[in-house]
């Protein structure tokens, strides 16, 4: 794995089947990060919140808290080493910052994120540098 490397999971949580529903076609994966690697340890970064008081934020984890409980989950690469290293960066940035959870879903902004918003905003902004 390298780091800007995507990871997606099928969660056990309450929304986890929620969210499965909109993830497209096959509604495998509930949830997804950015897989960052510092030495020899593995961290995603995304978005999340407790399921009960719906405050989180972007946040570093480990691998394998992150994949804890998860019912499948699968690995994406970017072909383009800029935007795999892009989106890297720029998701540890908000990760840095601490960046709340956006409850709102509102995508006109990055003042607050939800992991495939986090995923999105990284893309876009990796590909137009």
């Amino acid at each position: 794995m390298r780091s800007g490397d995507l990871v997606c999971r099928l969660g056990n949580g309450y929304f986890s089947g929620i969210f499965r529903r909109f993830s497209g076609d096959s509604e495998r994966f509930s949830h997804i990060g950015v897989f960052h690697r510092e030495g020899d340890s593995c961290f995603v970064i995304h978005a999340d919140a407790d399921e009960l008081t719906g405050v989180g934020s972007v946040k570093r984890e480990l691998l394998s808290e992150f994949l804890r409980g998860s019912h499948d989950h699968q690995f994406y690469r970017f072909t383009v080493d800029s935007i795999r290293s892009g989106v890297d960066s720029i998701a540890l940035g908000y990760s840095a910052r601490g960046v709340p959870f956006d409850t709102d879903f509102d995508l006109s902004s990055d003042s607050s994120l939800y992991c495939t918003e986090l995923v999105a905003v990284a893309i876009n902004r990796a590909a137009q540098n």
